[in-house]
């Protein structure tokens, strides 16, 4: 088992993913970024984990992104989110199944139009 094995077995029992301050020493959040364990970061990210203000967690915006959203998708490992709704960024989810063979040129029609026009004068 690795690190995010072993995280995840005891959230899965019960463990807390939050303390009353993640900026503290103490935290699950602050032992993982102390540690240097991007995994483990972003397993409590999804999992429920409130990050303090600029707290400095080893990841990309992006990868913080992505945790954040599969937090919010799945609804942490629980099935209830331990935010509210106005804690969470809104995501706009894409079933890329039913856009296959999409014209998707329809959306930048004006655009094209202009260039066109352009092309002409």
């Amino acid at each position: 088992m690795g690190h995010v094995d072993i995280v995840r077995e005891l959230v899965g029992r019960g463990a807390k993913v939050n303390t009353a301050d993640n900026a503290q020493i103490t935290s699950p959040l602050s032992m993982a970024v102390r540690g240097r364990r991007t995994e483990v970061i972003k397993a409590l990210i999804e999992m429920g984990a409130k990050v303090p203000t600029g707290m400095a967690t080893g990841l990309t915006d992006q990868e913080m992104l992505i945790a954040r959203w599969r937090g919010r998708h799945y609804e942490a490992s629980t099935g209830k989110p331990e935010q509210t709704d106005d804690e969470h960024p809104v995501f706009e989810e894409i079933e890329m199944v039913r856009c296959y063979g999409t014209d998707t040129s329809v959306l930048d029609a004006d655009l094209i139009r202009a260039a066109r026009d352009m092309d002409k004068k």
